[in-house]
């Protein structure tokens, strides 16, 4: 009897189980990556902007197009309150490729403390 022959049966053992280890991480991980896609996949339809507005000067709605962003919860204008942007006014120059936020626009007929004015600056 050779020392081999005496210890193929353990190797054999522990092989079989680093297999059963990589396929449980495989499983794992494409249980995970279809969680994730699952959860990340709720597209939201914001404003862009296709032309250059200055600071100060009003929206139309011609310079919009509808982008989709990968964010339930944002800060930009959904694309479903483009027609409630008629009278609003670029407060920062909005530049082409630009998702407009509402930070980006003030109304422009807004009311101000007396002596006050409201200016749009560019930074």
């Amino acid at each position: 009897m050779t020392m081999d022959h005496l210890m193929e049966p353990a190797f054999r053992q522990r092989r079989l189980h680093l297999i059963a280890l990589g396929l449980l991480i495989f499983l794992g991980g494409l249980v995970a990556t279809a969680a994730i896609k699952f959860h990340t996949d709720k597209r939201v339809e914001v404003i862009g902007i296709t032309q250059r507005i200055d600071a100060g000067h009003s929206i139309p709605v011609t310079v919009m197009r509808k982008a989709e962003i990968l964010s339930p919860e944002s800060a930009f204008v959904p694309w479903s309150e483009r027609g409630n942007l008629g009278g609003q006014v670029a407060t920062v120059t909005l530049l082409p490729g630009t998702l407009l936020t509402r930070a980006m626009t003030v109304s422009a007929v807004v009311e101000h403390l007396p002596g006050g004015a409201l200016l749009g600056l560019d930074l």
